[in-house]
């Protein structure tokens, strides 16, 4: 009696598997806004020449670079569909 239970069993698994639906995809997923993909502006190379004060505001601009392109990202991982 044991194996015939035992097949059932596993047929019954096997036929429950195959009859789940699959989640419904989201029928069009529009393109993020053009602000969010477009690029911040990067600092250029510093100058040849440059002094210390140079230096301050090169890197001041470049963290402001950094802060442009994580605040982008993040708004568009919370504009993007779930």
């Amino acid at each position: 009696m044991l194996p015939k239970t035992l097949l059932a069993a596993l047929c019954l698994l096997l036929l429950a598997g195959c009859s789940t639906m699959r989640p419904d995809a989201p029928a069009k997923i529009d393109p993020p806004p053009v602000a969010l993909v477009t690029a911040c502006l990067k600092p250029g190379d510093i100058p040849e020449g440059a002094t210390a004060k140079d230096l301050v505001h090169w890197t001041m601009e470049w963290i402001g670079a950094y802060g442009c392109e994580k605040s982008k990202r993040t708004a568009l991982i919370e504009a993007w569909p779930r």
